[in-house]
């Protein structure tokens, strides 16, 4: 076990706030729908089930009281355990990585790339994506790929196999259309690797795509 104080905790609970607002905006209950260079089309999810686990901090409440009073900003330092799993320096990485978690998608989307298959030390994840100005890396599980794990980038030897992505669309988990544009780099490219994307988009999407497509050079 490793022993954290209360001034540690207090920086941790500041940037579990942060991160559960900047989560709950950007990521909760929202599906990704991720194109590839060489036509490979998957989606990813969050939850807010997974935040605490992703956060890598102990606590006494359960994931989902836990998400909520960070949310609210009501998270008490009595919340976070004395005695932690992680080591106070990979609990500071992990929750900087959670207060930023958006940026795997927004800050750059030209600095994300899908791996195929992430092998760490203690599990495989069939699909991650990584941003690499950001230097976050998430990690998806299950076959409706909802985040899991979050990490400071990883070593080049756990990646597989690393593809650019072409486009990020955005859907509310439960709805049957993407209707949001979150990046889009080669358009024409897109549709010629794998054009299966398009029944999938709501019709303000496909129409700003053919808008794009169309445009005279």
């Amino acid at each position: 076990m490793n022993r954290i104080n209360d001034a540690q905790k207090n920086r941790i609970r500041t940037r579990l706030i942060n991160g559960a607002r900047n989560y709950n905006k950007n990521l909760n209950n929202k599906v990704f729908l991720v194109l590839c260079d060489d036509g490979y089309i998957t989606s990813v999810s969050f939850s807010k089930m997974n935040f605490k686990h992703m956060s890598g901090v102990k606590s006494d409440l359960p994931d989902e009281d836990f998400y909520n009073h960070a949310l609210k900003g009501t998270l008490d330092l009595g919340n976070i355990l004395s005695d932690q799993k992680y080591d106070i320096s990979t609990l500071k990485k992990k929750t900087t990585a959670i207060e930023g978690i958006s940026d795997v998608f927004y800050k750059d989307g030209n600095k994300v790339l899908l791996i195929d298959s992430l092998k760490t030390h203690t599990y495989t994840f069939p699909v991650a994506l990584r941003n690499i100005q950001s230097k976050i890396c998430v990690g998806f599980v299950g076959a409706s790929h909802v985040a899991r794990s979050l990490r400071k980038d990883t070593e080049q030897s756990l990646r597989d196999n690393e593809k650019r992505v072409l486009a990020i669309f955005e859907k509310i988990n439960g709805n049957n259309l993407y209707d949001k544009i979150v990046y889009l780099s080669d358009v024409k490219k897109l549709y010629d690797k794998n054009n299966d994307f398009v029944n999938m988009l709501g019709g303000s999407v496909e129409y700003k795509l053919l808008e794009i497509l169309t445009k005279p050079e």
